[in-house]
């Protein structure tokens, strides 16, 4: 039953939002006298969420296993440019991996990995931090400008994280970027000079991120413009400008030109005019607290406010884009709902709002975990490790159309084996027309990587693209593949092919 109402939930939250709305306005004060009693009980609520939201955490990071496709890639690829590796490859190497991600993401997240050291587990303490960091931002700046109106911020913005699923805390760069808007929020809150630097800091590391995230910030730009002048604007656009040019400038295998080649190859992806619907009811859900306190807020939130709003419109083409969705939206809701903690009143439809956010979070959270818990990752990779201590020389992680085992991935690449192949960069530059690298076809006839672990239940790399019917890996390089190597050995999880030169 919940399988069969999941997508349904999810696709129609403004739906949602009226129905809970009507059952809100039918039961009256009953509803109500529990709304008053959550709201004085502000920090004990708020403590709650807290505890809920940490505790998902713990739960998300202790899951040997990824859950979307694009952690993996994220995951292995900042292990690989801390060893020195190319975060962008040449379009004529023997490699095909990339993203359209900023190569912030990749340093933040791989230097926490030095720290506590390479591991799945261990890859995602970088995203659950950076999202608990957010969290904590965002009431530091709900104190700092609201008093004891704190609470119902931090809770409202827990509910809406969680509201959004795992893109609150998965391994891409939406925590980051979280946590770029709370400091945004907290920037609001102070002196001019200091504020321009916190400002500047969250919109360097933001755009470096993700260009899209000019998009989050610019409202909080405004808002400086009119509280401290252009100087301060000023100010804010140089630090950014630094901060956002310094992994180009520190790192020899971090190229601008590598970088702007995966944002071109993704940047060709095509809209998906069927999420249009979906995504609308997203923008408008999201918008809620905005119309909702529109009134009661004071002069600086109300054009706060209004700037969201406009940058939540502008950004909807770009959440239909193929390997988008509504999660586009999830940077904006720390400033979002700091504009709605100006206001004093509460307004009465605010109670449907959370019910539809606590509905969604529900359903978003039960259907993450399961998933991520779903998969034996200990028997998996034992497997893993057991026919790679059996191998001699390079092993690297093929593809079949089983390609949820390809998540183990990481693996390899942390035990220092070579990062090849990612898949999701392989869909990217094919959907995008993009041509297969020549010199990896001929790395292949060259047994260049001595084994090659395939997941089990299909034919090597014969895998389907999850953006549509466009081949993943060229005839060509399957053909050299069967011509070059041989199985070695079925497992369970993966089988184990071997160069037979």
């Amino acid at each position: 039953m919940l399988d069969i109402l999941r997508p349904h939930v999810l696709s129609h939250p403004l739906l949602l939002f009226v129905v809970c709305f009507v059952v809100h306005k039918a039961a009256g004060r009953r509803l109500g006298a529990v709304g008053n009693v959550a709201g004085k009980a502000g920090v004990p609520t708020t403590l709650v969420f807290g505890v809920l939201f940490v505790g998902i955490l713990v739960v998300n990071v202790a899951a040997s296993a990824y859950v979307d496709h694009v952690e993996p890639s994220v995951a292995a690829l900042s292990w690989a440019v801390m060893r020195g590796e190319a975060a962008y490859p040449a379009q004529d190497a023997a490699a095909i991996y990339g993203l359209p991600y900023g190569p912030m993401l990749f340093l933040l997240y791989g230097v926490v990995l030095k720290i506590v050291g390479p591991g799945i587990s261990a890859s995602k303490v970088s995203a659950a931090l950076a999202s608990l960091a957010s969290l904590v931002v965002v009431t530091i700046a709900a104190r700092r400008a609201f008093g004891a109106r704190w609470p119902r911020v931090t809770r409202w913005t827990t509910i809406l994280y969680l509201a959004f699923g795992g893109a609150a805390f998965w391994l891409r760069a939406e925590p980051l970027l979280i946590l770029c808007t709370s400091l945004a929020a907290l920037a609001l809150t102070l002196a001019s000079t200091p504020a321009a630097i916190v400002l500047g800091v969250a919109l360097g590391v933001g755009i470096n991120l993700k260009i899209s995230a000019f998009f989050y910030l610019l409202p909080a730009i405004a808002v400086m413009l009119r509280k401290h002048g252009i100087g301060a604007v000023a100010l804010a656009t140089l630090v950014a400008a630094v901060v956002a040019a310094l992994p180009f400038a520190l790192f020899e295998n971090i190229s601008a030109s590598g970088y702007l080649y995966w944002v071109q190859t993704t940047a060709g992806h095509g809209f998906r005019l069927r999420a249009l619907p979906s995504v609308l009811e997203w923008a408008v859900f999201v918008s809620i607290p905005l119309g909702l306190f529109a009134r009661s807020q004071q002069p600086h939130s109300r054009l706060l406010s209004w700037m969201l709003l406009g940058m939540i419109f502008v950004s909807v083409p770009l959440a239909t884009k193929h390997g988008t969705g509504a999660y586009h939206f999830l940077p904006f809701v720390p400033l979002i709902l700091f504009a709605a903690g100006s206001a004093e009143r509460i307004p009465s439809r605010i109670p449907a709002f959370l019910a539809t956010g606590i509905i969604v979070a529900a359903f978003q959270m039960s259907h993450w975990i399961a998933v991520s818990l779903a998969m034996p990752a200990g028997p998996i990779l034992s497997e893993l490790r057991r026919m790679e201590q059996s191998s001699r020389g390079a092993v690297a992680m093929g593809y079949s159309a089983n390609y949820r085992l390809s998540f183990f991935r990481p693996q390899l690449v942390f035990d220092g084996h070579p990062n090849v192949i990612d898949g999701a960069s392989a869909m990217d530059a094919a959907w995008s027309g993009r041509p297969f690298p020549r010199a990896l076809v001929d790395a292949m006839r060259s047994c260049t990587i001595s084994t090659w672990v395939i997941p089990s239940g299909g034919e090597p790399f014969e895998l389907p693209n999850a953006y549509g019917e466009v081949e993943v890996f060229p005839v060509e390089f399957r053909q050299a593949f069967h011509e070059s190597y041989a199985l070695r050995e079925s497992g369970r999880w993966f089988n184990l092919w071997t160069c037979a030169r």
